[in-house]
């Protein structure tokens, strides 16, 4: 599974990726963009090339967000036969709550993050 995680989620996908290769016995890359415009759309496009399987894990809603804009660019890049699947997870449709415990129920958690990785895998 290839790992796409944006700002502060990187903590939370490295701890997701430690998971499912402890438990799960699965391996999965983790790409951290350090600039999303320009996007170096390459590296995501290499690594998905060879897993075909895509999550997309932001702080920010999951519409019209850079996952989408990220899955969109990847599809009209994609030249294989084989199709990739993609998932995005971000926070939930509100706007972010500037509280700690209701921002925590808000952002995507780590059972979120792992139960929507292993949906993919077992796509």
């Amino acid at each position: 599974i290839t790992i796409v995680a944006i700002g502060r989620m990187s903590l939370l996908a490295e701890k997701v990726a430690e998971y499912l290769y402890d438990e799960e016995e699965l391996v999965t890359e983790l790409i951290f963009p350090l600039q999303i415009s320009p996007l170096n759309i390459f590296p995501i496009l290499n690594s998905v090339s060879q897993t075909h399987k895509l999550v997309v894990l932001e702080e920010g809603v999951s519409s019209f967000d850079i996952g989408s804009e990220i899955i969109a660019d990847l599809t009209c890049r994609w030249r294989e036969e084989k199709v990739f699947i993609a998932q995005r997870v971000g926070a939930l449709g509100i706007p972010i709550p500037n509280s700690r415990p209701l921002e925590d129920e808000d952002l995507p958690s780590f059972d979120q993050v792992l139960e929507i990785c292993l949906e993919v895998y077992n796509v």
